[in-house]
């Protein structure tokens, strides 16, 4: 009965154990796609979302202004050249001179519970200017929604990275470099879709830009001129903090967004730049980090080659420990350059590319977590299908447990009885 009784704790061990060891899998590879009847082998991707079983990509044209669409969506299907779809359809991706109605360059989005997908666009660039201005575009099913123009004083040597939005106060966040320096555009967006208000956020600041002396290597060697402007942002999912990290850098920073506003709201100026920043050291480069639903953020480590979680982040970083980072399990596969990741159905995506060549492959652990862009959904949303069957099978592996406890406990007090 004792051997039956082990033989079970091992068992509720076993399972327990891979509920919670997941592993990043390889999805798919490719280093050629086809859009519209035409293959290209030169093209970066911006970013990748995922909606309705379909992939969605943005290709910025900065990198190749002949591709046909620069938004376009695929099926997760393993084709040796992904073949793209332009969205909403390939006229509206029309690239040329004086269309700055068109998506012109779009160098990410985003894509919200309720399937509305948000367009970052660079604009239309001629000679180191602006032909077009940068805008963000908003499409539901096929139908825009919203267009907001960004009229931008210096006109010249603009390179948007990436952009967050805050949906509940309808602010967004666009970080940016120029030959100068970098920081972040703060956007509040008129709910009409007709005007908007623009001001700069730590433009020069000190905390966006690199480490001195430090020198970040990719498996010995010095990452590409291409990367070194690099930054990766966060938005907790209520909305209270932005985190943000420079490529070559090993810190982490936050602010609280009411700090922010507070400001945006009051100050007359254009540029905000009194804001209290956080700071932690978190003993990696980081060339991507997400924040989830769940109050946790998950960031790719450069030199260690490891997919970190930070479970329930304090928003102003008080009590973050570099050695509380939980590492994802890679499989033992050399993950070459982390670029992107995103959640889709219970999974954490990774995009990554191959820096010698133009070689991308996307990774996916389960996960069970979704974007901050749904909001914070704490302990609710754990309850769902899945966790209710685990906890069904859990549940009747103890009842299990608990009779073999019981009836043994009696066969033992039966035996006892009858020896004496």
């Amino acid at each position: 009965m004792a051997r039956s009784r082990n033989f079970l704790y091992v068992i509720i061990i076993f399972y327990l154990y891979n509920i919670c060891d997941a592993k990043f899998e390889k999805n798919m590879i490719f280093n050629k796609i086809n859009i519209n009847g035409t293959v290209f082998d030169q093209f970066k991707i911006g970013n990748i979302r995922f909606k309705d079983n379909y992939m969605f990509c943005s290709f910025p044209r900065k990198y190749n202004n002949n591709l046909s669409a620069t938004f376009a969506f695929t099926n997760s299907s393993n084709e040796e050249v992904k073949i793209f779809e332009p969205y909403p359809n390939i006229s509206i991706n029309e690239y040329k001179e004086g269309k700055c109605e068109n998506l012109l360059s779009i160098i990410s989005f985003e894509i919200d519970h309720e399937g509305k997908i948000y367009l970052l666009d660079e604009g239309f660039y001629k000679d180191g200017s602006f032909i077009c201005p940068p805008k963000l575009i908003i499409y539901k099913e096929k139908q825009e929604i919203g267009k907001y123009y960004f009229e931008i004083e210096n006109k010249t040597d603009i390179q948007l990275e990436d952009f967050l939005i805050d949906k509940a106060k309808n602010y967004i966040y666009i970080i940016y470099h120029d030959y100068n320096a970098s920081g972040i555009f703060l956007i509040y967006l008129d709910t009409n879709h007709k005007t908007n208000i623009i001001k700069k956020l730590l433009y020069n600041d000190e905390k966006l830009k690199e480490e001195n002396g430090y020198i970040l290597k990719i498996n010995g060697e010095r990452l590409k001129e291409e990367f070194n402007k690099t930054k990766s942002i966060g938005l907790s999912c209520d909305g209270e903090a932005f985190f943000f990290s420079f490529i070559s850098s090993k810190m982490i920073y936050s602010m609280l967004t009411k700090e922010i506003y507070r400001q945006f709201k009051d100050s007359e100026n254009d540029t905000i730049g009194n804001i209290t920043i956080y700071e932690a050291y978190k003993n990696d480069a980081t060339s991507t980090i997400i924040y989830s639903n769940m109050g946790n953020l998950f960031l790719a480590g450069l030199e260690k080659n490891k997919i970190y979680s930070y479970d329930l982040i304090d928003n102003d970083l008080s009590r973050f420990d570099y050695k509380g980072l939980r590492e994802l399990d890679t499989n033992k596969e050399n993950i070459i350059f982390p670029y992107k990741m995103t959640f889709y159905n219970g999974k954490l995506y990774l995009l990554t590319k191959d820096l010698k060549n133009n070689i991308y492959k996307i990774y996916s652990d389960t996960i069970n977590e979704k974007s901050y862009i749904y909001g914070c959904a704490g302990l609710k949303y754990q309850f769902n299908l899945s966790f209710y069957i685990m906890f069904g099978i859990f549940f009747l592996i103890l009842l299990f447990v608990l009779i073999f406890v019981i009836v043994g406990n009696i066969q033992d007090k039966d035996i006892n009885k009858k020896n004496n």
